[in-house]
């Protein structure tokens, strides 16, 4: 399991490649994801905002998801992947999915598109870290 000690030093942001038809484009973020693995990078994190989450249907981020963490295995580095939803069923899907690939630990805002009390967010998060119970979590 990553440790906090592990989770160090400036992880890589992953942009995600789209094709001109708007379509996910596998093979050129399979490509990427190398790289900058082979560059050594402590970790490797995607699906935030420079992933570009608010903008893919669960099916492609499953996909941008899956690549990832194969990538990230095959060159040894963690990987974390971003679950942030609008709504709690929507993050604890994305981190259930996310643990069930191999992911190394999520990434979880608060949802971002109505004011959360105080009362509200330690439930929310706790129902996101109930959905991957053996993942780190680090809040965004």
């Amino acid at each position: 399991m990553l440790t906090r000690e592990e989770m160090t030093g400036p992880w890589a942001g992953l942009p995600v490649a789209w094709r001109e038809d708007l379509a996910f484009d596998e093979d050129a973020y399979r490509a990427d994801v190398e790289r900058t693995c082979k560059a050594g990078v402590p970790g490797v994190y995607t699906a935030g905002t420079t992933g570009e989450f608010y903008a893919m249907e669960f099916d492609e981020w499953q996909a941008v998801t899956r690549a990832t963490v194969e990538e990230c295995h095959r060159a040894g580095t963690p990987v974390m992947i971003g679950v942030t939803s609008t709504y709690t069923l929507g993050a604890q899907r994305r981190a259930q999915f996310a643990a069930q690939v191999g992911a190394d630990a999520i990434q979880i805002a608060l949802p971002f598109w109505m004011e959360l009390d105080d009362a509200q967010v330690v439930p929310f998060f706790r129902a996101v870290a109930d959905a991957c119970p053996d993942l780190p979590i680090s809040i965004y």
